[in-house]
């Protein structure tokens, strides 16, 4: 069998080819004889090699490569055997490297080769199950994808069983539970918490089986097999409820709406699923499909449908790196409706793995994650939970590698920071500048001329432009401590006044003159970028002392991933949900009753970086004034309140301040109807759109 292999090197080509002027097709070359009519095979050659040379003209003209060199371009004609056909091509498998695999039984390996991902160059953990993936998403272009391509699988065991090692002391009560398991894929994942839990079921749904069957039948033949394969795609409602029925759950019971055990949690079964796509499938007002089926299960916590219907089912979830922070944000400009209504149905949501980067658009300040990640590392070791070096976190790292940065935070620069990774090059250029290897002028002169002409370097503008760049953020980082004294110290005078219930005429004065200087201090910023980014700084910081998010009172740093341990190269999350039980007043009449509280969220978050002042005025005609009257926490600040509420913004509102404007509005005589609420139609408009998409209105990347 005859293929075609077209190469290029740093050669110069001949000079026939080099000519720009040259017309001739490559076979017309001088080199190359052209008496006789051309078969198919050399015009096919033929075109792939002017082809070749058109691009080689355009790359020299744009001035790409070595000056005076151009890749030559050659066709040969390579004859390949029969075992070799029967292998596949290089082409139709992953990158090769020229690594050798160690054979335990001492033969011979000689022509065994370790699959390499183009992208890091890594072997993935699994070449075998990487190999059928590759082959199953199109491998080469000629061979057609015979599943998803957009769907991410976990391929390293050894990922696999780190995971299940930081999660093993919460799975024991899940020993012998039934499995609900949407989208396995490859199934690695899938059989390693199977061979831990050893469920009495293991319900695997997945849509793909002609790709994944072959790579699930070893655990579908298995001797005693609990694994049953259902061809449905799990993530649309009516497949999934065809399978949580008796027949397919016979242990599960369906409780009654008065039943206490719907409240509660079931151990004996657990949801697990793999959400991830690259690219993300939007759809409608959501960024991807992800997160409308995360939303779609907060929603199902709370009306006690699908599997949740046998009582609060704990849900194992990966999701790709950057949509763990809609769930479970950390950052005040990304606690938007989905943050909070996820808070509002789970008790607890913890980040098990990631890539552990603070990336992203929004960050917070440094001295806040060093703070933060410092208890969190304190708390591990007095729980005894110990991780592996290369599972440790980036800052847990950072911590290790750099221990001033532990105690003098806020005087320390972390220059591989997003948004100061520029003082690395100011660094490098100050010191170019002292040692004389910078000049500030370029000498233009040319020979023959007496006049020597200069005009300032472009290492000279950088270096002066990024002397401007660190001047500004000083002043921003100056402006930003003083504020967040000024808060700190109204914030202490506050709870002072609150407390002694507001006799105290020095302790009030006091408390109105540190207010309008706070508020003075804000007005005055004239900068737009300033002003946002202070304000942005100031709520993440009051986030903190308040513990308003999730990701702050985790009981451990999650475990890093990295990318050659999934297939495609991609970075994903594992969140953990546990539900908790509604609050009272949700359970007296959920329906109408949520439909209120989904009215509240909604027209608050629409705005989230105004205050709640404003907030509450927008809700509905009259709301405002009954709400400041018979609602008492929203002035308590030793429970999230504030005695201003035009100095609490609403996306750092306390859960409590959310259930206590609730229960004050069914108090409300003259309250709105459900239809009234309804026709607004706040609630059925999209959730987020992305991290930089309407309602992030905070600094950007400046990381203050």
């Amino acid at each position: 069998m005859l293929r075609f292999v077209f190469r290029r090197s740093r050669q110069a080509l001949p000079s026939t080819l080099n000519s720009s002027r040259c017309s001739r097709p490559f076979h017309q070359s001088r080199s190359l004889p052209v008496a006789r009519k051309l078969s198919r095979k050399e015009e096919l050659a033929d075109s792939l090699a002017v082809s070749a040379l058109n691009t080689t003209r355009k790359r020299s003209k744009a001035g790409i490569g070595k000056e005076g060199s151009r890749p030559e371009c050659r066709i040969e004609l390579q004859e390949e055997t029969d075992e070799r056909t029967a292998a596949g091509s290089k082409s139709d498998k992953l990158l090769l490297g020229d690594t050798k695999l160690e054979d335990p039984k001492g033969e011979d390996s000689t022509e065994k080769r370790l699959y390499k991902y183009r992208k890091t160059g890594k072997s993935p953990t699994d070449l075998a199950l990487a190999e059928a993936l590759y082959k199953g998403y199109g491998g080469s272009a000629r061979r057609k994808a015979i599943g998803d391509t957009k769907r991410v699988n976990i391929v390293s065991s050894n990922l696999c069983d780190d995971v299940i090692d930081r999660l093993k002391p919460s799975l024991i009560k899940h020993i012998g539970c039934d499995i609900v398991d949407i989208n396995p894929g490859a199934g690695l994942w899938s059989s390693k918490l199977h061979e831990f839990l050893q469920p009495r079921s293991h319900i695997l749904i997945e849509p793909d089986v002609k790709l994944y069957e072959p790579l699930l039948q070893p655990l579908l033949s298995a001797k005693d097999s609990k694994y049953t394969l259902h061809p449905k795609s799990g993530v649309v409602w009516s497949h999934l409820e065809q399978v949580l029925t008796e027949e397919h759950l016979p242990f599960q019971k369906v409780l009654e709406h008065d039943d206490p055990r719907l409240h509660q949690q079931n151990n004996t079964l657990l949801f697990v699923a793999n959400l991830a796509y690259v690219p993300k499938k939007g759809y409608k007002g959501f960024a991807s499909l992800a997160l409308l089926v995360l939303h779609q299960l907060m929603t199902a916590v709370r009306a006690h449908s699908l599997f949740h219907k046998y009582g609060l089912v704990r849900m194992l979830i990966w999701v790709t790196d950057d949509e763990r922070r809609t769930q479970l944000p950390r950052h005040v400009a990304l606690r938007k409706k989905a943050a909070v209504e996820a808070e509002i149905s789970c008790r607890k949501i913890s980040e098990i793995a990631s890539s552990t980067k603070q990336g992203g658009l929004w960050l917070r300040n440094q001295q806040i994650e060093v703070d933060g990640t410092t208890k969190v590392i304190q708390r591990m070791d007095k729980n005894g939970i110990k991780v592996p070096d290369y599972r440790k976190s980036l800052m847990h790292q950072e911590l290790l590698s750099n221990p001033p940065l532990k105690e003098h935070a806020g005087g320390v620069v972390n220059k591989n920071r997003i948004g100061q990774a520029y003082l690395k090059e100011l660094e490098q250029l100050e010191n170019d500048f002292a040692t004389g290897k910078l000049d500030r002028y370029v000498d233009n002169s040319e020979k023959g001329k007496r006049l020597r002409q200069t005009k300032v370097s472009p290492e000279w503008k950088r270096l002066t432009h990024l002397r401007g760049v660190r001047s500004a953020e000083g002043r921003r980082i100056d402006t930003l401590s003083s504020i967040t004294t000024m808060q700190n110290e109204m914030f202490k005078l506050e709870k002072e006044l609150f407390s002694s219930d507001g006799g105290n005429e020095e302790l009030k004065e006091k408390f109105e003159q540190a207010r309008d200087t706070f508020k003075s201090a804000l007005e005055n910023i004239t900068s737009k970028i300033t002003r946002e980014g202070v304000s942005s700084a100031i709520g993440n910081e009051r986030a903190m002392k308040d513990e308003l998010f999730m990701y702050d009172r985790r009981d451990f740093e999650p475990l890093r991933v990295y990318e050659h341990e999934f297939y495609p190269e991609y970075e994903l999350a594992l969140l953990d949900f546990e539900p908790r039980t509604l609050w009272p007043i949700l359970q007296e009449d959920y329906a109408a009753n949520y439909d209120i509280l989904e009215h509240i969220i909604a027209s608050l978050m629409s705005f989230p970086g105004a205050s709640l002042d404003e907030g509450l005025g927008r809700l509905w005609p009259g709301a405002k004034e009954w709400l400041l009257e018979d609602c008492a926490i929203l002035t308590d600040p030793t429970q999230g309140g504030c005695l201003d509420l035009s100095l609490l913004p609403i996306r750092n509102v306390k859960m409590e301040l959310f259930k206590g404007i609730l229960e004050s509005w069914l108090r409300w005589p003259w309250r709105p109807s459900r239809i009234d609420l309804l026709a607004k139609g706040h609630m059925y408009e999209g959730s987020e759109l992305d991290e930089s998409g309407p309602g992030s209105d905070a600094q950007g990347s400046s990381g203050m």
